[in-house]
């Protein structure tokens, strides 16, 4: 046979423009306004040949889930287009200053930055600075992740920061959250006091294999101390009579290979020990530079089963990453957080701050900072301009190579509408702010999740979808956001 003589595809006239991916026994189609349906082989092969028939099965089921031209509600598609995006007429957001480079020691609940040619910790009137500059984004919420290091080793000049900032935002009104991102090891009583009562939402950073099975006496006693900080910080919670459901310690892991090396059931196990430590959210993540082939996808997903598994029961944590996914989704909202959006936060949704006071368009960029590399530092807190580093060569290189629908492989995916890749991991792991979607191990991530995702939304079951709406719901924690209202 020769090529002249195959069928070629001939779409229907009213059905909208989709992508289509295999997920299980079944084909999903995304339109580019995130609506979604699963047809079966037969009804894609319908689909292919140009049939679709008013009033058909086939065409109730896609005129219900938007996929069908005549049918679309329009003004709703594109004010749902636009709600996904909203972020990009509000400005950085996310802002996160690393007070400190020192370590937290001995401890294995934290690993200490790199070493590096900056200050060990920034200094009180940098940190001024750090504040004054963030306050003048243009976003009406903004959060403070105050980082390292290990930041609790740098009280002093978190102190500080803590109280500039509250107090320069009664003239600015912006909803003001301030995080500390640590690995919580020892921490003292006073520091405990502070950061309640000035409403400091506690974030845990750790690696993964402090939970592995089989990990060695000294992880056991490290994951014993961290189990009573987290009962410290929940114990102060309830005594401010806080839910517990909202008002916990949230957990971000980072999973090397010992963390998973016992396959997927490390990932149900993982799921397993957080929750029994009151830990109601969590986020996981890979190391950077891993293998796409690699059996991290498998450890995530097991968790993720586990999850959903504890929340069909009643009691179960949800994983941040698939929360993210799921907010878009289901709501056709925009990502909370900045990991996964498009264009890419970087610049015009989070900045970062290094002990010295420079600027970079995310926290992955200066990170590169300390293998030389200061390709995404744009100015510094004394010196530069706000309207200087938002119109900054860089920040729009970063903007347009972070487009989905520019992206080739993208532009036929249909995970697009949902997804998201920060181009300063695409330079780091591939030399190129556009990157390689093929070859990228965050694609892979991102995909794998998905599919997942989607795979569960296909089961049709009642209770499975309860659960995922549950995680794609935005925690609302008002008690950690201070108030807007300038005085």
């Amino acid at each position: 046979m020769r090529l002249a003589e195959l069928e070629r595809p001939a779409a229907p006239a009213e059905l909208v423009p989709v992508n289509q991916r295999r997920v299980g026994e079944e084909i999903l189609l995304t339109s580019p306004f995130g609506d979604w349906a699963f047809v079966t082989p037969a009804e894609l092969g319908a689909l292919r040949r140009g049939a679709l028939e008013r009033g058909s099965e086939l065409w109730n089921k896609l005129a219900a889930r938007g996929l069908v031209r005549s049918e679309l509600d329009v003004a709703e598609a594109v004010a749902g287009f636009w709600r996904r995006r909203r972020f990009v007429e509000h400005g950085p957001s996310h802002h996160v200053v690393v007070v400190t480079r020192r370590g937290p020691g001995p401890s294995a609940a934290a690993a200490p930055e790199p070493a590096s040619a900056t200050p060990a910790d920034m200094s009180a009137s940098t940190a001024e600075q750090v504040v004054d500059f963030a306050l003048r984004s243009t976003s009406p919420e903004l959060t403070l992740a105050l980082a390292g290091g290990e930041p609790l080793g740098a009280m002093p000049v978190v102190r500080h920061l803590v109280d500039h900032a509250l107090e320069k935002n009664r003239a600015y009104g912006k909803a003001l959250e301030l995080v500390l991102l640590t690995g919580l090891a020892g921490i003292a009583d006073a520091d405990l006091d502070f950061l309640v009562a000035r409403r400091v939402r506690i974030v845990a950073r750790l690696d993964a294999t402090l939970f592995a099975r089989g990990a060695g006496a000294g992880h056991e006693a490290a994951r014993a101390a961290f189990a009573r900080d987290v009962a410290r910080v929940h114990e102060r919670y309830r005594g401010l009579g806080l839910d517990p459901a909202l008002y916990h310690v949230e957990v971000e892991l980072v999973a090397p290979p010992a963390a998973w090396v016992e396959g997927a059931g490390a990932g149900a196990a993982l799921v397993d020990a957080l929750g029994a430590l009151g830990c109601r959210s969590f986020a996981l993540s890979p190391p950077e530079g891993l293998d796409p082939q690699s059996g991290y996808l498998d450890f995530h997903r097991a968790g993720l089963g586990r999850a959903r598994a504890l929340g069909l029961a009643g009691a179960g944590p949800r994983e941040r990453h698939a929360a993210l996914f799921l907010r878009q989704i289901l709501g056709r909202e925009a990502p909370s957080e900045v990991a996964i959006r498009s264009p890419a936060a970087s610049a015009v949704g989070t900045l970062a701050y290094d002990c010295d006071g420079r600027i970079y368009t995310s926290d992955t960029g200066r990170r590169l900072r300390d293998r030389g590399d200061d390709f995404f530092h744009l100015g510094d807190v004394a010196t530069t301009r706000y309207r200087e580093l938002m119109t900054h060569e860089t920040v729009r290189a970063l903007i347009f190579a972070s487009i989905r629908e520019a992206q080739p492989d993208c532009a036929a995916c249909p995970y697009a509408p949902y997804c998201g890749i920060e181009p300063e991991q695409s330079y780091a792991l591939q030399g190129s702010i556009f990157g390689r979607m093929r070859e990228s191990f965050a694609c892979a991530l991102h995909k794998g999740l998905q599919d997942w995702l989607f795979a569960e939304l296909g089961r049709g079951d009642a209770a499975v979808r309860a659960v995922l709406d549950a995680w794609s719901k935005p925690e609302l924690r008002a008690h950690f956001v201070h108030s807007s209202v300038a005085s």
